[in-house]
């Protein structure tokens, strides 16, 4: 049978919205689509009237878009008859008018920080550019959340501020440790006292702490504008703050759809929305992030938990503890020239690495690299990262290379990525060959399947070629560009396993070839392969007109520094008005104005080596004591020099308290300032020393060292 549709109240010319009658269970979940109108009519089967239930609703793909108050629903035995006699349906306009729809986008950015409050720690971070990393290889889910308030509007101001106070509640507010950015030192904060490390553990242990939810400190702003407002004034100030509608008023919440995060943590996502007639609702927007890590999905982030709504207009900016930054923000700035770069170690970009110390002639050449595996004579820190802070790679640090996408029209196939010692004069050591590093390397990719998203990985090597008369080239990897696949950001093209070579510099070599393992050279220079319109370039600074330079060879090298010994800590004595005591159990007495002092060695052996290192690789030391079971922690002294500079010769070191007051004591420590309202008490010592070394995304905190001492103090005429 064919029904007519007609849109009571649609205007001449008004074009009529595409409607659908759909098949609905029980409980007015959509079961299928039954019918879609052709040029406003409609063919029903007239078996369709022993149906339960049904409803006519707008015309779209996916039924689950619609949301429940969309949809005219009916039950067919009582209506169809009906409509069937007349050959017709009338839709009221309040109905069809909100089957109009329009394109909304929505837009944010997710980043990971290190906290979101203020440091502790008075020393400043070195360097630290900024406090946020944008996150990628994530995915973020959008959820529409539709608010509506019943006329007319009572605000129960006093039940709202019940309801923010249990969102902003205190809490626990410290964040998993970040890695710090560009290789930057990592600065310790104070020892946490008693009662925070006791908070901490409870926390913990009772799984109290989620962090998928930081604190949201714009209701904690809004909590404390309101307890200071007049009724009246709260009521106003409420309704003109969408994003606070959720705390007092009816909300429903649907998944409107997902999208991919970009390496610089952006995403971007459109849908078609339905138009709402009710004056009294607001549509706002949060969203859940989560990362793929290693081999699963893992959600850093609930916009839900955390209380956090969007207008569809607001840029989301999202801030997570959790998840795994980047280092990946940005393309470096090679030019429009194909061109090939080693770009990253782990997330410090290259113009960080001390490689590029002879700088450029005028007509920009690199000048540090003399020949396809040589350099000029090094600096004392060439190969060291972060300069002057000059850190040593220690563990397994990761290798990102940059090609340029016009590459591939050139024939550029394969990378591969070499290593070599050294020697004093920039050459590879005894003259060696360098070795290919032949790591099993795959590349991971999100495909997508029926609107949502899974990741496969693809291997790009290693690759063996034979070449005529052969010859075997091993150790090649697929260049991964852009254009072959949608690659979850961040991913690197090699690895390094330091530990299992000795301490000191390498060369690193990045070399690239055609489908068959011909080496490509850029065109022009001497060195051995095949002619292809491309540069190697050396990353010199961070931007500007001088930031790369040209390397005229059939290679790239690179100095590196490995290092993979920890820090040395040892409190080898306690002394009383500076006399040292090394015996087991210590009772120490005397009167209020007797100094104590600790007898110490805290360093790092790079600077004893057959080529010292220019400073030393501990980072810093700290010394503080604890008194009794839940008296104050107090640091009083802290340094980044080789304590003694002896290192293991000669006498210990002397703590000299230089941590200014308050709250710890000014120098010297005494009998008296450490005991306080006590004449005795027992004490804990304890030094940490940590270290500089880094893979490239952290600091090697498994080469920081820690020593403790016991004793008690007594005060006596």
């Amino acid at each position: 049978m064919l029904l007519e549709i007609r849109f009571v109240g649609l205007a001449k010319g008004e074009p009529p919205p595409h409607v659908a009658l759909f098949l609905l269970q029980p409980h007015g979940e959509v079961l299928r689509k039954v019918a879609v109108d052709t040029d406003g009519k409609i063919e029903i089967d007239p078996a369709f009237a022993k149906e339960a239930l049904a409803a006519w609703g707008p015309d779209v793909e996916d039924p689950s878009q619609l949301e429940g108050n969309a949809l005219m629903q009916f039950r067919p035995q009582e209506r169809l008859p009906d409509w069937l006699a007349k050959k017709f349906v009338e839709i009221p306009q309040d109905w069809w008018v909100r089957w109009r729809w329009s394109v909304v986008c929505v837009n944010g950015r997710v980043r990971k920080c290190s906290r979101l409050f203020p440091p502790r720690f008075p020393k400043p971070l070195f360097p630290f550019p900024g406090r946020c990393l944008p996150i990628c290889n994530g995915v973020v889910e959008i959820y529409e959340r539709t608010c509506c308030c019943r006329p007319p509007i009572l605000v129960d101001i006093p039940h709202i501020l019940e309801a923010i106070r249990a969102v902003v509640k205190p809490g626990l507010r410290w964040p998993p440790p970040p890695p710090p950015p560009e290789g930057g030192r990592l600065v310790p904060e104070p020892p946490l006292s008693r009662a925070e490390a006791r908070e901490l553990k409870r926390a913990e242990a009772f799984d109290a702490t989620d962090f998928t939810a930081p604190p949201n400190e714009q209701l904690r702003a809004d909590l404390l504008a309101l307890e200071k407002m007049q009724p009246a004034a709260a009521v106003e100030y409420l309704n003109a703050r969408d994003y606070l509608y959720p705390i007092w008023c009816r909300c429903t919440s649907r998944k409107v759809g997902e999208a991919v995060l970009g390496p610089d943590g952006r995403f971007h996502f459109c849908y078609r929305k339905f138009a709402s007639v009710n004056p009294l609702c607001r549509t706002l927007y949060y969203y859940k992030v989560r990362q793929w890590q290693d081999t699963q999905w893992v959600t850093i982030y609930d916009g839900a938990a955390a209380r956090q709504f969007f207008t569809a207009a607001q840029f989301a900016e999202i801030a997570t503890f959790l998840g795994r930054a980047c280092g990946q923000g940005e393309t470096p700035p090679t030019g429009p020239k194909p061109n090939v770069m080693l770009q990253d170690i782990g997330a410090i970009h290259t113009y960080n690495l001390v490689s590029h110390y002879k700088g450029e002639d005028p007509s920009g050449v690199d000048l540090t690299q003399i020949g396809q595996y040589k350099l000029a004579t090094p600096d004392a820190d060439a190969g060291l990262v972060n300069p002057p802070y000059d850190a040593p790679l220690g563990e397994v640090p990761s290798f990102r290379a940059y090609f340029h996408p016009g590459l591939k029209g050139l024939g550029a196939v394969y990378y591969r990525l070499s290593i070599v010692a050294a020697d004093a004069n920039g050459a590879p050591a005894g003259g060696a060959t360098p070795a290919p590093i032949t790591n099993a390397i795959a590349w991971l990719k999100f495909v997508a399947l029926g609107g949502h998203y899974s990741v496969e990985a693809q291997p790009l090597g290693p690759n063996t070629k034979t070449l005529p008369g052969g010859t075997l080239v091993t150790g090649l990897y697929q260049i991964p560009y852009d254009v072959d696949a949608f690659w979850l950001g961040g991913q690197y093209h090699q690895y390094l396993d330091t530990r299992t070579y000795a301490n000191g510099r390498y060369l690193m070599v990045l070399e690239i070839f055609d489908k068959d393992g011909n080496r490509l050279r850029p065109a022009g220079v001497t060195d051995a392969g095949t002619d292809a319109a491309f540069e190697f370039q050396r990353w010199l600074q961070e931007t500007g007109p001088k930031s790369t330079a040209t390397v005229p060879f059939g290679a790239l090298t690179h100095i590196l520094w490995i290092d993979n010994r920890p820090v040395y800590a040892d409190i080898e004595d306690l002394r009383k008005n500076h006399v040292a005591n090394t015996q087991e159990c210590q009772f120490l007495t005397g009167p209020a104005t007797t100094e104590f002092s600790v007898g110490f060695r805290a360093f790092h052996a790079a600077t004893a080596d057959a080529i010292p290192a220019p400073q030393t690789f501990m980072d810093s030391f700290r010394l503080y004591y604890h008194r009794g079971l839940n008296g104050p922690t107090v640091l009083f002294e802290t340094g980044d020099a080789n304590q003694p500079g002896t290192l293991l010769g000669g006498p210990a070191a002397e703590s000299v308290p230089n941590v200014p007051a308050p709250p710890p004591p000014t120098p010297p420590l005494t009998f008296g300032s450490m005991l306080g309202a006590n004449t005795k008490c027992t004490f804990a010592v304890n030094l940490e020393v940590y270290a500089k070394h880094t893979n490239g995304i952290r600091q090697l905190s498994e080469y920081n060292r820690y020593d403790e001492a016991a004793f008690a103090l007594e005060i006596t005429p």
